[in-house]
This record gives structure tokens, C-alpha cells and sequence, in this order.
């Protein structure tokens, strides 16, 4: 029972011949760089594995590290080639599948700790899911099989739940990491006791039956909710359980209105937020909690296919995610702020450093999906893929100014003519959106934030136009407050780009933006009218995403707020 195969709503594409070449694919290929570069620490990152006995932590979770780059490392290649990186990812997969226990385990304690604390479990679910992953997507029965073995040292600990006494959830922190490797697992074998044991896991913890019954999320940690929410979505999908599957998606929805930024992101000082609103030290939006809020939201995608959650998914890719990483890929933050100082995480927790990039490593994998009818559409970045519908292979040419501009050509290659839907999904909060295909319009318009179905028999150079107007709006938060944004992308005011001024700027009822010239790195960059003291003033905004990106020391970046914000120097 494939979770992601024949029985999904939307799936990947598997994209051939793929290249990126707009915004994204300057992140994916630093991001290349980035795991690179920290490849040069693999020795140190399998320690507590290879040496149980005598390793000396740093922190407790210091064995979360090398599945979370694994992981990153074997998605990565997924679309893109690269030797020296393939050569790293074979050996740190070989010497951690080396490093398993005859009895199945995989973490980093010696037997008498293993159950004591959450984070050796947490290691060994990582590094499960990373070697899992690798098998498939290596063709390596060796790193299956020991995933195989690794979710069966899971069952043996804590088999039968049948309670909420259990010692499972005794454990803080580390009760339900594992439910989408116990789906995954049985989707990829059919042995069943892995989806009993994940569904009694989740049947019987206590804060998702008070989740099923208040449909709102609780004040947990968000990294570990959105875990446990992505791997419950799984088990629901894998047992056709759509009560379950009901309610999960309406805890989505309450974090999606009342615990999320205005970047698509989540977490004050790593716990959910409630109601989203800026702290002085801007401790915000940790960096795992927004990957992690990515798979789930793509894991609701891919199972009904509804665009909200691709909505979504935009959302907090354009700012929050792209936000947490430095411009050249080589930088990541723990938290995320929205107007102070940025700062690039030096340790001693390293979570976010190799969290942020499996994130990156996502984004090849979401532009184009496919579902019943054909191809999906759903990010717009200047590429190339060559993608098999229907059994045809039909190569895409996309030609994309987004998100600075809003025009987007779409040319399709293919050797005969072949019938299927093209499926574009029109940003949220554009206007003026136009579609043609073959230079002629296509009746009937298209709203923002749906996909629009063009239905046709498709021929060799093909080409689909479509152009819309980002509209210029204020998102609020929980008081007065709110954030300026530009389409989906948040303004900021960045370092560098505005005099320092005494006294506050307001942001107007109907903001105006001025394109300005771009930065020397390449920012776009608007220019506003504020107020200062009842006086105007000219501030230049570039995009959340890309502001805070000093080469060296502590950044600094300002969300455009309607109530008073100081526009001042940093570092």
C-alpha cells in the first residue's frame, strides 16, 4: 500500500533531466555546498555511534545530527548530481548501518540509557528514516534491511500498547517521533505489525485523544507536534481511516489561523505560539518546527490534493524557510526573527543546521506533481524537467520572474501529441491574473490561490502564458500590529539599505511600493512612503527572505510593523 504511490491524491513527479535556475535553485545548489562543507564533520557527527562507549556529549542530542544529513544528502541527489557529494552519502551510509546493534538498534546510548531520556530515541528514529530512505532511493536491500531491523527494535521495546499507562509515554519528548517510519516501514514491506504498533501508539496517547475531541492544537513544543502530526497523518492514510484523518486536518487548520506568522512559520522560544506576536529577543520560528511544519502540510497535500495546503506550503518556503538560510546556502538560524537582530547558529545545538537543509532539499520535489487528471504546476521558478505522464515523457521549459515579477512561460516538448490537464496554481493575493495558451486567452479566468485546469490534447511547443500584479497588503498579527507583504513574500527593511533615524516610522492604511534599484547582491528593493513624526519618509524594503545577510557578525532585519518601529543601525 504505497502511502505516496497509485493511492495518493497528488504525487512527485520524479522529474528527469531536472534543473533549477530562478531563487530556488541559487538555495538548493548553496545548499549543495552547505552539506559539503559539513561532511568535513562526519567523523565527529558518527562518534556517539561508533564509539557508545565512549563518547563524551555535548548535549543530549547531539545524535540527531547524522541521520538529518543523511536524509538531506540522499534527497538532494535525488535531483541533483554531484560526485563527491554521492561518495560522502555512500560512506556515512555504510559506516552508520555498520554501527547497529545485533538486537536492531540504532541510536547512540549504551542498553542501560536507552530508554531513560527522549534523545537516544530521537537518534534512532533518524537515523531509521535516513537509512530507510537511502535503501529506496539507492536500491540498497542493506540500508532497507536495517531500517527493517530499527523499527522492530521499536516494537520489541514497548509492544502491545494498550493503554496510556504504557512506558512509551513515560518517555518525554520522544512518544510518537517514530509513526511515519512505522508507515513507511509497512508500506514498503506489508508486514503488518508495523502499522498496528504505530496505530496503537497513536490511539492511546493522551493529547491526541483530547485533539480529536477540542480539534485545536495543544501548547506543545511545535518541532515535536508537527512531528507527531506528520507521522499520525501517515499511519490514518496507510489504514484508510478518514475519522482520523478528519480531525488532523482540523488541527491543521486551527495551527494555520491562530498559531502561524505571517511567513508560514510557527514557535515562540521552540513552543507553539499563542497568538503569534514579536518578542524583544525574537526568539521565533525555530527552524526545525518549520521544516517539519512542511512535511506535514505536503503530507495533507499529496493525500487530497487539496491547494490550500500548496498555498501553504508557498508561504512558508518564499519567507520562513528561505528566511532561516543564509543567501549563499552556507548559514542557517535557530530562531528566525522578524525585526532584530538575525543571528547565524554557532552552537552548541546544532538541530537547526542540519534540519534547515532537508527542507532545501524538498523544494525539487514540489514544483510539479502529479494527480489523476495530469500535472500540477505549483511553484514557479525558471527550469527544466522532463516528467512521464501517462507514459509520455513531456519535457517542461519554464521561464519564471516570480516572485519579483509576475510573468511566467511555461513550453512543453514532447515526441506525439498526448491528452492531460495542466493544472497552474495562481499565487494568493495577485490581481490582474491573465492565462493563454498558444498566444490565445483562456475563457473563464483564474481566481488566486486555485489551480487553473487547462484540458487539452497537448502538442510539441506548446506554450502557456500566464501574467498577474503581486498586491501590496497588510497581514495582522493579534493586536494592531502587521506585517507589510508584497503578493506572499514579507517586506523588510534591511541593514544597509536605510539611514538610521530617531523616533519611529507608521506604515499608511494603503502602502504604495516604488520599485527601486536592486541591491549589489541582488535583492529587489522597493521604496515606501512612511511617516516619522508626522513628517514622510522614504524607506527602501527588500524581501524577508533575503534580508539580514552580512557576510560576517550579527544581522539585522525589520518586518514592516503598522504600529511604531525604530529603523536603526546594528553590529
Amino acid at each position: 500500500m504505497p502511502l505516496d504511490g497509485d493511492t495518493a491524491r497528488v504525487r512527485s513527479a520524479k522529474a528527469r533531466a531536472f534543473a533549477l535556475r530562478g531563487p530556488l535553485g541559487k538555495r538548493c545548489d548553496g545548499n549543495i555546498e552547505y552539506l559539503l562543507w559539513r561532511a568535513r564533520d562526519i567523523d565527529r557527527l558518527l562518534l556517539p555511534f561508533e564509539h557508545r562507549d565512549r563518547w563524551r556529549r555535548r548535549k543530549d542530542w547531539d545524535g540527531e545530527y547524522v541521520g538529518k544529513w543523511l536524509d538531506a544528502a540522499v534527497r538532494t541527489l535525488a535531483f541533483a548530481e554531484n560526485r563527491e557529494l554521492l561518495a560522502r552519502t555512500d560512506e556515512v551510509a555504510a559506516r552508520l548501518r555498520a554501527t547497529q546493534e545485533p538486537d536492531g538498534y540504532l541510536g547512540n546510548e549504551l542498553p542501560a540509557h536507552r530508554l531513560r531520556t527522549a534523545w537516544p530515541l530521537w537518534a534512532h528514529w533518524l537515523a531509521m528514516k535516513a537509512l530507510r530512505e537511502y535503501g529506496a532511493r539507492r536500491a540498497d536491500p542493506a540500508a532497507v534491511e536495517a531500517a527493517v531491523r530499527a523499527g522492530d527494535w521499536i516494537v520489541r521495546q514497548f509492544h502491545p500498547i494498550a493503554d496510556e499507562q504504557n512506558a512509551l509515554y513515560k518517555i518525554p519528548h520522544a512518544v510518537l517521533v517514530f509513526l511515519d517510519e512505522m508507515a513507511a516501514l509497512y508500506a514498503m514491506t506489508d508486514e503488518a505489525r508495523f502499522l498496528e504498533f504505530g496505530a496503537a501508539a497513536a490511539e492511546h496517547y493522551p493529547p491526541f485523544r483530547q485533539m480529536r475531541e477540542e480539534r485545536k492544537a495543544p501548547p506543545m513544543h511545535a518541532y515535536t507536534l508537527a512531528c507527531y502530526l506528520d507521522g499520525a497523518v501517515q499511519v490514518a492514510r496507510a489504514r484508510g481511516d478518514d475519522e482520523t484523518l478528519g480531525w488532523l486536518t482540523a488541527i491543521w487548520e486551527d495551527i494555520a489561523a491562530h498559531h502561524l506568522f505571517p511567513t508560514g512559520s510557527l514557535s515562540t522560544k521552540e513552543h507553539l505560539n499563542d497568538p503569534p506576536a514579536d518578542v524583544p529577543d525574537g526568539d521565533l520560528q525555530e527552524t526545525c518546527a518549520t521544516v517539519e511544519w512542511l512535511i506535514f502540510t505536503d503530507r495533507l497535500y499529496r493525500g487530497c490534493g487539496d491547494v490550500r495546503y500548496a498555498n501553504m506550503l508557498e508561504r512558508t518556503i518564499r519567507n520562513a524557510l528561505l528566511g532561516a538560510q543564509s543567501t549563499d546556502g552556507l548559514k542557517w538560524t535557530y530562531f528566525t526573527p522578524l525585526r532584530h537582530t538575525k543571528n547565524w547558529l554557532q552552537g552548541p545545538t546544532e538541530c537547526c543546521l542540519f534540519s534547515g537543509p532537508r527542507g532545501i532539499a524538498m523544494l525539487p520535489d514540489l514544483l510539479y506533481r502529479l494527480d489523476a487528471e495530469g500535472l500540477r504546476v505549483d511553484l514557479f521558478e525558471s527550469s527544466t524537467a522532463t516528467i512521464d505522464v501517462y507514459g509520455h515523457a513531456v519535457c517542461l521549459e519554464q521561464a519564471s520572474d516570480y516572485p519579483a515579477g509576475g510573468h511566467v512561460t511555461l513550453r512543453l516538448r514532447t515526441t506525439e501529441p498526448v491528452s492531460f490537464a495542466v493544472k497552474l496554481r495562481i499565487p494568493e493575493r495577485t490581481t490582474d491574473v491573465r492565462v493563454n495558451v498558444n498566444g490565445q486567452p483562456v475563457p473563464g479566468g483564474a481566481e488566486p490561490g486555485t489551480h487553473v485546469v487547462l484540458a487539452r490534447t497537448w502538442r510539441d511547443g506548446d506554450t502557456v502564458e500566464l501574467s498577474f500584479a503581486p498586491q501590496v497588503w497588510l497581514a495582522r498579527l493579534h493586536d494592531e500590529s502587521g506585517v507589510l507583504m508584497r503578493g506572499i513574500e514579507v517586506l523588510a527593511a534591511n541593514r544597509g539599505d536605510n539611514e538610521p533615524g530617531a523616533g519611529a516610522v507608521r506604515i499608511p492604511e494603503a502602502p504604495v511600493l516604488e520599485n527601486a534599484a536592486p541591491a549589489a547582491d541582488g535583492r529587489p528593493r522597493y521604496r515606501a512612503a512612511f511617516d516619522r513624526d508626522g513628517q514622510p519618509v522614504s524607506v527602501v524594503l527588500t524581501p524577508y527572505a533575503d534580508a539580514g545577510n552580512a557576510a560576517v557578525g550579527v544581522t539585522w532585519l525589520d518586518a514592516c510593523y503598522r504600529t511604531a518601529f525604530p529603523i536603526v543601525r546594528s553590529g
